[in-house]
C-alpha cells in the first residue's frame, strides 16, 4: 500500500477523507468508511502484489509447467481472499449506514458496485461517459471519418 504522497500531494487515507467528504456522510458513517476502504486499499495492493508475481511468472518463457501453475492458483487464491475482504467490509459499512449513506457510497463506490471509485463512476452513472455514448477512455476522439 503506498502510504507516501502521491502525484497530488495527498496520502491514500486523506485522498479517502476528502473523497467522502463530498458525498455528505455522518461523523460516524465517514469514520467507518474511512476504516471500510482502507482495509480494501491493503487488500488491494496485496492482490496486486499478486498480480505482479504472476506477470513475472507469465512473461518468463523459461518457466516450467510447475511454475505457472504455483502462480496461476496463488493468484486466484489471493483474488479470492480480496473478494471475500471486499464483500466482508461492505457487509460491515452497509450496517453502520443510513438509508441516504447507503445509496450515496454505493453510487460512489465506497461500497462495491462492480464500476469502481471516482467521477467516471458517477459520470457513467449518467450516461456522460465511460463505457455508454460513443464510447470508453479508449475511444478515438473527433468526428468520425476524420
Amino acid at each position: 500500500m503506498r502510504s507516501g504522497r502521491g502525484a497530488e500531494g495527498a496520502t491514500d487515507a486523506e485522498r479517502i477523507k476528502s473523497a467522502l467528504q463530498q458525498i455528505g456522510l455522518s461523523d460516524k458513517e465517514q469514520a467507518a468508511a474511512e476504516k471500510a476502504l482502507m482495509a480494501k486499499l491493503k487488500a488491494r495492493q496485496a492482490l496486486r502484489d499478486n498480480l505482479e508475481k504472476l506477470r513475472q511468472v507469465a512473461s518468463n518463457k523459461q518457466a516450467s509447467q510447475q511454475q505457472l501453475k504455483q502462480a496461476l492458483d496463488a493468484y486466484t487464491k489471493a483474488l479470492a481472499r480480496y473478494r471475500a475482504l471486499v464483500q466482508e467490509q461492505d457487509r460491515t459499512l452497509f450496517a453502520h449506514l443510513s438509508l441516504r449513506g447507503r445509496a450515496s457510497c454505493l453510487a460512489a463506490g465506497v461500497l462495491d458496485n462492480g464500476l469502481g471509485m471516482g467521477p467516471r463512476t458517477r459520470m457513467a452513472a449518467e450516461g456522460r461517459g465511460g463505457s455508454r455514448g460513443r464510447g470508453g477512455p479508449g475511444a478515438p476522439r473527433g468526428r468520425p471519418g476524420r
